[in-house]
């Protein structure tokens, strides 16, 4: 098989042999000496006959066999290649020529600047700039030698524009402005074209003079045509404010509630003044409760962009509304009318009537009565009337009446007493059927007459004849007497029905008149009369408790002399008296409101029993006892040092009794338990004995024992160093006093000192002492002893904890230096000191000092006393110092490659923290950075200013001066000699940036008309005193600054 594919060495020849005696050997030769001793041949490199020739076993050869192995051509490539007419366009090419392989071929483009970028066109078109790559496969599936071949499609120049803007100080002025900065123009200088608002027209860089709104630049390169995007810029006020205005007129006549509210929008700080009718100022935002007439309103802010306005408020006429009204014709009727004209006010008119009919004027098929309406207007001022509709007279000129006075009777009359309006005759007709004008003898009850004129006009009254709504009648309650005997039983009559007021009379079982307030047992009669004198009789009892009797079921009296247990126990018979009872005892220190009493001493008890109404009987008995029994006592108690105990808490004390009396032997009974007459090995406390005589009557007596105080003393440093006991740490100054008390007193004292016994020491004072733990033994003359333990302490030491300083700097007075402090006692006295030892500042922190050792103490509360030094050092000023790269440029080259100015200053240790850069000598500062650049708008020399600033405030300043140059020259092409307003009279050239110059002017023949080296000198126009209107040509020669040679040729045109 031949190869497949240019360079892809995979040809074969396979061999079949017969014959001869195997086994065989082979030898093959080929193309640039290929040999190969295999049987069948496999990857072949290139196109070429193969010979082989075959040997047997026994050295028989074959007949040669040659085989020719094809190879196709290589895939060749060529491109053509269209880059980008302008940056952006997207309008590259490539052109792809094939040849080589086997045709057809598939092409595969991609692209490493574009990754989504695909294609299968042979040729491309519409490219962005970038790097594309292409493979190429033929009809045989063979590819080229190198893949993904790149090809480039390049890029134009791009036009870089840059904009500056300054905005409108002041809404509505115009001096806005926009400066543009134009690089990558091959032809030199863009076209620049500016529109705007308003027709607005610039082919300048720089526009200025611009109002507020949105302009548009189309910057175009000269040679090649492409064009930068459109610059879009906004012309917006620094203060982008507006303010919204909302003025509300006077609602109704003479109100006075006229409105402007002002809602600014972003204003600093607003200051508004008002100016209106009679007078009228205000400084508020918005203003109310206003008079007709004209306001002027003056808005500022921090801006300084005043805006005015003027307000006109209005007020309606007043609202008036004239009415009448018709009346019902016939009482129930609804023919009555209320009709409405309304004038004045803000149309539309609104109409609110009381009986809610829809919203109109007139408000008709009315009934009789009251009607109100309420007309608004349109800005809700009001009219307000009520309208009585009446019927036509015709009624009774009145009607008495007089009742029934006792329910039940038919005593009643109604007298009608006339009629008036109507047309007699008049006819009656009552509810029960009579037909007369009046009606008597009637019981209670609704009586309805209808009254009828001779027009059929009826109008009907009701008249009611009214009586007691109940018949008279009573009960009585009563109270019962409170004792059996008292008279002071109640009655009191309860009536109803009938009429008020009532009449009530009392009367005994003979019908003799009593009291119902003081009434006794027994049976009475009552009469009730009321208002209209009817009347109610009945009979009531009134009733009383049983009297009461008591007795003492039990008595007994005392047993023991001077004992309290006697008892007495009452009864109140059943049946008598009214229960609950209460009972009041008095006696022999003795009082009670128990039923019966008990633990009573001898003598009498009177006992008042009471019952629940209040009633009482007093009883009286006498409680009896024996004679006294033990008739003399007397104790003896231990005794040491006027005390019965030696020390407090001991327990040497004792008790002897000594006693005599009527009924021995005696026994005792001591209540710590003993039972003999005399105890021992007693504390101090109270003793009780109980003596038991032979009658078993007890006798309790108490004995006390005292005893001393303990020993107790009071510890104080009687020198306080701030609450410690020692001033200073190490310090031997402290003193401990002991004031001992209690005891017996005769103290003696031994003292220690970290528990080993100091001494000398006997007194109740210590001095001189180191701080540590002090133990002192009291003992008073009884032998009693108490001991405690005194802490004596001592401040911390005291010293620096830290001592920071700062360095002078550039000899600014600006060292500083400050201690914190530990130990002693606070509050520190700070005392700094210079080298003079003059004291210069008591506070820990110290400042603005120069160079130099200043020395600082510290005393603390209690005087001790620490001192260290410190050295202030001075740090040098700094030497500002910049290069400019460089220090002269042209114009033009400058605007695409600024000035760089970069900083070169000397610091010392110091580290620059700010640098202020001035490019225009005009004293704001442009930059801040040690690297910075700039480009000038227009030539000229310039000073560049540097402040530098370091970390301690150091200053320093340096200037340099630096050149912008530029080269333009501007020839005119007409003017107009000889005129009267002397406007154009003259040929003047002017120019920039023009080191040597020279003109000629020639007429149309030829002639030198003018001829001049300075660029100042100009021509009148005349030769020969002569102004000869034409053509004119000129030849200029200029060396400019940057010694470059430049020539023009041009016409002139001579107006007359």
């Amino acid at each position: 098989s031949d190869i497949s594919c240019y360079s892809s060495a995979d040809g074969t020849i396979d061999i079949t042999v017969s014959g001869g005696t195997a086994p065989y050997t082979y030898s093959w030769t080929g193309i640039n000496g290929y040999t190969s001793n295999s049987e069948d041949l496999s990857n072949i490199p290139q196109s070429d006959t193969y010979t082989l020739i075959t040997t047997d076993n026994n050295g028989c050869t074959s007949n040669t066999v040659s085989q020719y192995i094809q190879e196709p051509s290589a895939i060749i490539a060529t491109t053509s290649v269209q880059s980008e007419t302008c940056y952006g366009e997207n309008d590259g090419s490539i052109d792809l020529t094939i040849t080589g392989g086997s045709a057809i071929y598939n092409v595969n483009w991609t692209s490493s600047t574009y990754p989504a970028f695909n294609s299968s066109l042979q040729d491309l078109q519409f490219l962005s700039a970038g790097n594309y790559e292409y493979n190429i496969v033929d009809n045989l599936g063979c590819s080229l030698l190198t893949p993904a071949m790149s090809v480039l499609v390049a890029s134009a120049s791009q036009i870089i524009v840059n904009s500056s803007v300054t905005p409108i100080d002041c809404y509505g002025n115009s001096n806005g402005a926009v400066s543009l900065t134009i690089s990558g123009v091959t032809g030199g200088n863009a076209n620049i074209l500016w529109s705007g608002p308003n027709n607005f027209y610039s082919i300048s860089n720089n526009i200025s003079g611009l109002s507020s709104g949105v302009y548009t630049a189309t910057i175009t390169d000269p040679v090649t045509l492409c064009s930068a995007p459109p610059i879009i810029e906004t012309i917006n006020p620094l203060t982008t404010y507006n303010i919204d205005y909302l003025a509300l007129d006077i609602s109704c006549k003479d109100a006075d509630d006229g409105s402007v509210t002002i809602t600014p929008y972003n204003l600093t700080n607003p200051v508004y003044n008002w100016i209106g009718p009679n007078g009228f100022t205000s400084s508020q935002q918005s203003i109310t409760d206003l008079s007709p007439g004209s306001y002027q309103l003056q808005i500022n802010d921090d801006f300084n962009c005043p805006q005015d306005s003027q307000f006109v408020i209005t007020e309606p006429t007043s609202l008036s509304v004239l009415s009448s009204v018709d009346k019902v014709s016939c009482e129930g009727g609804s023919d009555g009318v209320i009709d409405l004209t309304t004038s004045g006010g803000s149309l539309p008119y609104t109409y609110v009537w009381s009986n809610s009919i829809p919203n109109v004027p007139v408000n008709a098929g009315l009934q009789e009565g009251s009607y109100t309406v309420t007309v608004l207007d349109a800005n809700n001022c009001s009219w307000n009337e009520t309208f009585d509709i009446e019927t036509e007279l015709f009624d009774t000129t009145g009607i008495t009446v007089t009742n029934v006075q006792c329910r039940g009777e038919s005593t009643g009359y109604i007298d009608v007493l006339g009629v008036i309006g109507g047309v007699s005759p008049y006819t009656y007709l009552w509810n029960n059927g009579f037909t007369t004008q009046d009606l008597i003898y009637i019981p209670a009850g609704n009586y309805t007459v209808n009254i009828t004129d001779a027009t059929s006009c009826t109008i009907s009254r009701t008249i009611s004849v009214t009586e007691p709504s109940q018949a008279l009648s009573s009960n009585v309650s009563t109270t019962a007497t409170s004792c059996f005997s008292n008279s002071d039983a109640t009655a009191v009559a309860n009536p109803i029905g009938g009429v008020t007021p009532y009449i009530v009379e009392w009367f005994d079982n003979n019908l003799i008149g009593v009291d119902p307030d003081s009434l006794s047992i027994g049976l009475y009669q009552y009469k009730v009369t009321d208002a209209n004198g009817c009347s109610f009789t009945d009979n009531f009892d009134v009733l009383g408790p049983d009297s009461m009797i008591v007795t003492a079921t039990s008595l007994i009296n005392v047993q023991c002399y001077g004992d309290a247990t006697g008892e007495i126990n009452l009864d109140v018979q059943f049946g008598t008296g009214t229960p609950p009872y209460t009972y009041s005892w008095i006696g022999p220190n003795f009082t009670s409101t128990d039923k019966d009493i008990y633990n009573l001493e001898a003598g009498e008890y009177i006992c008042r029993v009471t019952d629940f109404n209040g009633c009482q009987v007093a009883v009286t008995y006498n409680i009896t006892q024996p004679q006294q029994n033990i008739t003399s006592f007397f104790p003896i108690a231990s005794n040491y040092s006027q005390f019965n105990i030696s020390c407090k808490g001991g327990n040497d004390g004792w008790i002897n009794l000594n006693l005599s009396g009527n009924f021995p032997p005696f026994s005792y009974s001591w209540d710590n338990g003993e039972t003999t007459k005399d105890i021992y090995g007693l504390s101090a406390g109270l003793y009780t004995v109980n003596i038991t005589d032979n009658l078993g009557c007890v006798y309790p007596y108490t004995i006390t024992l005292s005893e001393p105080d303990s020993i107790i003393y009071l510890s104080m440093s009687s020198l306080d160093y701030s609450s410690y006991g020692v001033s200073c740490y190490g310090f031997n100054d402290g003193l401990v006093s002991v004031d001992a008390r209690g005891g017996v007193g005769g103290f003696s004292y031994q003292w220690k000192a970290n528990n080993v016994v100091m001494e000398g020491q006997f007194t109740d004072t210590i001095s001189n002492l180191f701080a540590d733990n002090y133990q002192v033994l009291v003992t008073d003359k009884n032998g009693c002893q108490m001991s405690d333990t005194i802490f004596v302490t001592e401040p911390d030491p005291l010293f620096f904890d830290t001592i920071i300083f700062a360095p002078d700097t550039c000899e600014l007075e600006k060292g500083s230096a400050s201690v914190d402090i530990l130990g002693g006692v606070p509050a520190y006295n700070y005392y700094w000191t210079d080298y003079k030892m003059d004291t210069i500042s008591d506070v820990s922190n110290i400042n603005n000092l120069t160079e130099g050792i200043y020395r600082i103490s510290i005393k603390d509360l209690n005087d001790c006393f620490i001192t260290s030094d410190v050295k202030i050092n001075n740090l040098l000023s700094p030497i500002a110092d910049f290069t400019a790269n460089p220090s002269h440029k042209k114009w033009q080259e400058q605007l695409i490659n600024p000035f760089i100015f970069v900083d070169q200053s000397l610091t010392f240790d110091q580290n620059i923290i700010n640098w202020y850069w001035d490019f225009e000598s005009d004293g704001l500062y442009d930059a801040f950075d040690s690297i910075s650049s700039v480009s000038y708008t227009d030539p000229d020399n310039y000073m560049v200013s540097l402040i530098i600033e370091t970390e301690y405030n150091c200053f320093d300043t340096i200037n340099q001066e630096i050149l912008v140059s530029r080269y333009e020259l501007y020839p005119p092409n007409a003017f107009t000699p000889g005129g009267d307003d002397n406007l154009n009279s003259e040929y003047c050239v002017e120019g920039i940036g023009i080191k040597e110059f020279k003109i000629i002017i020639y007429s149309k023949w030829g002639g030198v008309v003018f001829t001049s080296d300075n660029i100042n000198d100009c021509w009148d126009g005349t030769f020969n005193n002569e102004i000869i209107t034409g053509i004119y040509t000129y030849y200029i020669e200029v060396l400019n600054i940057y010694d470059e040679v430049h020539k023009e040729e041009g016409t002139i045109k001579l107006i007359r």
